[in-house]
């Protein structure tokens, strides 16, 4: 069974809400860019070579005024000294790619940027180079489109295309250099950007599930989850790739096509281990509020003898096992699925595989 997580398979598999939660539960570090933009370094350790931040775009509206406010709007062109993978999960953005002229006579500079976590400033340090940026390409990333990709020392601006959006960005460890900045003329060649506070992160947040809910109507109604228990009282239970330090049940959202819960506990487990589920053979075990997005979470038991062959879909699935129900305590997973498979070892303790 695969046990490492793959970068790109991770960030084309993220939802709004799950980004929510994982900013609820892993240590952040949140700042407003200079640029207008609000940023939360994710401190998780899933990627030794990646580091993973989460973009909250204002409207375009919005974002213009910030960036008017803070200076900025002559320092959009820029690049990074890592490479850089992002995926939109809300809205939408407009990504422009640029080269650089160099010459005498132009009217810009380009400028080495120096970052200080420490204070939350970064300083811009002119270069020698008078340069003229032009507009290589101009680029629409929308929801649901695959990895989009910036190589260090590669020139861009990316703007909210109409109203707010979100982005999920990993930037490389491994290859760090300097990042650069194209700007006016200034004339002792020294000027800063200060990252500034979030002062009330979940008012922000809030924002945004509205957001998320308007975007996903009919989608993401509730969530739903079986525990397949074999005669031994093992339980097969999966590392998801989108959530990978959690364990859980087969299962998942619901989607466009699920009448109700139990079609999207069927539609789950043929989609992620290929098995089909008799509904007749589904025990309703417990329904709660869920622990990610809004609605509810329900959870089935369906007994079924070991050695069943099972199909497990890579791209949804890290790692899985069949593991006794007395042990699976030990493992992390969400409040509510602990709290399910406390039900289900009293129904098993009562009723056995009856």
């Amino acid at each position: 069974m695969p046990s490492a997580v793959d970068v790109d398979s991770w960030l084309r598999i993220q939802t709004w809400p799950d980004l929510r939660e994982l900013v609820a539960e892993t240590p952040t570090t949140p700042y407003v860019h200079p640029y207008g933009f609000i940023v939360f370094r994710i401190e998780a350790e899933w990627f030794p070579d990646w580091q993973i931040r989460l973009h909250l775009w204002p409207s375009r509206v919005e974002m213009l005024r910030r960036i008017q406010e803070n200076g900025v709007a002559d320092q959009l062109v820029h690049c990074h000294g890592w490479d850089m993978k992002s995926i939109v999960c809300l809205g939408s953005l407009t990504e422009h790619r640029y080269k650089l002229r160099t010459g005498d006579n132009y009217t810009k500079r380009l400028y080495q940027v120096i970052s200080d976590y420490a204070t939350g400033k970064s300083t811009l340090v002119a270069q020698p180079d008078q340069v003229e940026p032009i507009l290589v390409s101009n680029t629409q990333r929308e929801e649901l489109a695959d990895i989009y990709y910036i190589q260090a020392g590669e020139f861009h601006s990316t703007m909210t295309s109409s109203g707010p959006s979100v982005s999920l960005v990993a930037t490389s460890r491994t290859q760090i250099g300097a990042s650069r900045v194209v700007g006016p003329l200034i004339k002792d060649g020294l000027t800063s950007n200060i990252r500034q506070p979030v002062e009330d992160a979940n008012f922000l947040l809030d924002s945004y599930d509205e957001l998320y809910l308007d975007s996903t109507t009919g989608v993401d109604r509730w969530a739903s989850f079986v525990f397949l228990v074999d005669e031994y009282h093992r339980v097969l239970v999966v590392r998801p790739t989108r959530r990978p330090e959690l364990w859980q049940p087969i299962g998942g959202r619901s989607e466009q096509v699920d009448r109700d819960p139990m079609a999207t506990v069927i539609r789950e487990a043929r989609e992620e281990i290929g098995i089909r589920l008799d509904p007749s053979q589904l025990i309703k075990l417990e329904t709660a509020d869920r622990d990610v997005g809004k609605g509810k979470v329900h959870f089935w038991v369906k007994f079924i003898e070991s050695g069943l062959p099972i199909d497990i879909a890579p791209a949804e699935i890290l790692a899985w096992d069949w593991i006794p129900l007395d042990m699976l305590a030990d493992l992390p997973m969400y409040t509510g699925t602990r709290a399910a498979l406390e039900r289900l070892r009293r129904y098993v303790e009562r009723f056995g595989q009856s």
